[in-house]
């Protein structure tokens, strides 16, 4: 028994020296060299990213309890190993969404602003990601367009939204914000589709559709949920601009 025991607790140890290694390893990397976000799962400690890289406080959100910082920094603008640091005016940057709670990142925003690293990110989306789950795309006029997009994969959200041209400065460009976080994060995902975030549209409203008990014994689409509102007349039609098949 006691022989059983001994082996037990080594077992165990090994397995904790273990991870405590791949951590130390990946913040460690991460912290001198990069951080691919395609790699990546959300939360992680602020601190993590803090400690290495030049943070700057960006707003606060104090009814969904999220601090929001943003940051320059080179190391952090990679995602599926495609570095996308550039600048029009500013450089490139990232958005972080902190939770209050446990100071915990919860979802990064990639903001490209240059043409050339906006379109290497699209192409590499494209190739990652394949079709989308949700397509908004909207023509202001003649020559302004935005294009919303989203998918789901496994646990992960990814949502882009691309303006262009965009204008920076009186400057022409076009520019992408990407954003990543996970269906864990609850108060974001909320705020994000619900209560003001950065991404407009009927989703918030299809998700709630979703989770009604007639939809659990189905896959139940966003375009199934289009389909149903335009049937129902609800929204007054305008619910089948926010997908494009």
């Amino acid at each position: 028994m006691r022989k059983l025991e001994i082996v037990n607790f080594n077992l165990n140890n090994m397995k904790n020296i273990l991870m405590h290694v791949l951590i130390v390893t990946l913040f460690t990397s991460c912290g001198n060299k990069k951080i691919d976000w395609s790699l990546v799962n959300l939360p992680i400690p602020l601190d993590s990213i803090s400690r290495d890289s030049e943070i700057l406080t960006y707003s606060k959100d104090q009814s969904h309890q999220l601090e929001v910082y943003k940051s320059f920094n080179s190391n952090l603008l990679y995602f599926a190993n495609t570095p996308l640091a550039g600048k029009v005016i500013a450089k490139n940057s990232i958005i972080l969404y902190v939770s209050k709670e446990d100071r915990n990142i919860v979802a990064v925003t990639l903001l490209t602003e240059d043409e050339e690293n906006t379109n290497a990110l699209l192409n590499i989306i494209t190739d990652k990601l394949g079709k989308t789950d949700y397509h908004y795309f909207y023509n202001g006029n003649e020559e302004a367009t935005v294009t919303q997009k989203i998918w789901r994969r496994d646990n992960k959200y990814y949502t882009l939204k691309v303006d262009e041209p965009a204008y920076i400065f009186g400057q022409k460009t076009k520019t992408a914000a990407f954003t990543i976080f996970n269906d864990s994060g609850k108060s974001f995902l909320r705020w994000w589709f619900y209560d003001g975030g950065d991404f407009s549209g009927f989703y918030g409203q299809y998700l709630d559709e979703k989770n009604k008990p007639e939809h659990q014994q189905e896959e139940y689409s966003y375009d199934d949920f289009v389909k149903q509102m335009d049937r129902e007349k609800i929204n007054s039609g305008t619910t089948s601009h926010y997908y494009i098949r």
